[in-house]
């Protein structure tokens, strides 16, 4: 799915208590299966955890466009999500992001469970004078990432500022070795950016459409 004007991309952090996980995470994949199934321009979900306990959460969703997410937001299931959420969200902070660059796989996607997958947010600040020059190898990265046999099932990069200076990077790997070996592939930004939160997320539920692509 090649996306002619740019999606909705929200991230949201989430803290629970560890005694409300089990539930959490279980009416958070009903909403996202159901959502995948039933909603065209539902394009992403993902739920991850960032802590052993589970109980700090990162939320990702992009959406076609405002019309669906507002399909989205009045679904049953999302209605019984939030229901929940309410009584257990003990922090709750969203964030909306531009989409500067987005890729993934060919194959459409509806992972839960036990799985391998693991997730890698960078957020970063880009240099003095580097703009140019990062906006440049940044596709170049991407496109080699999602094209290497074992590389991410996604790779979305998105802006959180009109400045463009603040980015946050989110790739998802099938397993901790894929995510190892391609750390080399992201070695050439080493020298553009700087690093202010780097997270390693476990996935509970994701759902994609196939090859979407933005900004390529």
């Amino acid at each position: 799915m090649n996306l002619t004007k740019a999606p909705i991309f929200r991230m949201y952090r989430l803290t629970i208590a560890p005694d409300d996980r089990q539930s959490f995470v279980k009416e958070g994949n009903h909403n996202m299966l159901t959502s995948h199934q039933n909603e065209s321009g539902t394009l992403a979900m993902y739920a991850t955890n960032a802590d052993e306990g589970g109980t700090i959460n990162y939320i990702f969703e992009l959406y076609k466009d405002l019309d669906s997410y507002q399909v989205h937001a009045n679904s049953p299931q999302f209605k019984q999500y939030g229901q929940l959420a309410q009584k257990v969200l003990k922090e709750r902070e969203m964030r909306e992001l531009t989409p500067e660059y987005l890729m993934s796989k060919p194959t459409a996607f509806a992972i839960s469970g036990e799985n391998d997958y693991v997730g890698q947010l960078l957020e970063f600040q880009l240099k003095e004078n580097t703009i140019s020059q990062f906006e440049k190898q940044l596709p170049i990265i991407m496109k080699q990432l999602i094209e290497t046999d074992n590389g991410p099932q996604i790779s979305y990069a998105a802006t959180t500022d009109e400045s463009k200076e603040h980015w946050i990077l989110l790739n998802v790997y099938p397993d901790q070795a894929s995510l190892k070996a391609d750390t080399s592939i992201l070695e050439p930004l080493n020298d553009l950016i700087t690093v202010q939160n780097s997270q390693q997320l476990q996935i509970d539920t994701m759902v994609g459409q196939s090859e979407i692509q933005y900004n390529f």
